[in-house]
């Protein structure tokens, strides 16, 4: 299931590829509406890449999981409870990948990091170490389902600091007024 989703993973990153580069581009070029324009772009386009690959993948999943599997009905049972929890809302960390790409064509990839450290490793290893601890949640499911808890709320930390460091490079003051 892991190779299936690297596949989508690939097409959703080069929305992130594209993403640090028009924004380095346009933060050099003084062009901060552009930056705007390209994430958002970017991130529209990563969302429907996943979504639509997910759905395909989700759809497939059991010919596809049968290409690596010749011999287990139940391992391709438990590649598809993987697909339901993390295949299908990828979507997800193709924005996520995107507001990253962002911030690292600003110049902020000490920033990035730092979210994405705290947002998914750390977050996840609290996950491990308190839900999954208890009995009643103590299953495989319980833990991909901190996935796609932990990239929406690094979604949540990387898009605050772009919003900061947006306003800071463009000239935005907090009352979202371009000073002179």
């Amino acid at each position: 299931a892991s190779n299936i989703e690297a596949v989508i993973y690939v097409a959703m990153n080069a929305f992130h590829q594209a993403s640090i580069n028009y924004t380095g581009q346009n933060l050099g070029a003084k062009q901060y509406e552009r930056i705007r324009k390209s994430i958002g772009i970017c991130a529209i386009y990563a969302s429907l890449i996943g979504i639509t690959l997910s759905s395909l993948t989700y759809l497939f999943g059991r010919q596809l999981l049968g290409i690596y599997i010749v011999d287990s009905l139940e391992a391709i049972e438990h590649g598809m409870v993987r697909f339901s929890y993390i295949c299908v809302p990828y979507f997800i960390c193709g924005i996520l990948d995107v507001l990253v790409g962002g911030l690292r064509g600003m110049g902020a990839s000490l920033t990035s990091m730092l979210i994405s450290i705290f947002g998914i490793c750390i977050f996840r290893l609290v996950w491990i170490f308190t839900i999954f601890q208890i009995p009643e949640y103590h299953t495989t499911q319980c833990l991909y389902q901190s996935y796609a808890i932990s990239w929406t709320l690094t979604i949540i930390g990387q898009a605050i600091a772009l919003v900061i460091l947006y306003r800071k490079k463009a000239g935005y003051s907090i009352l979202r007024r371009k000073t002179k």
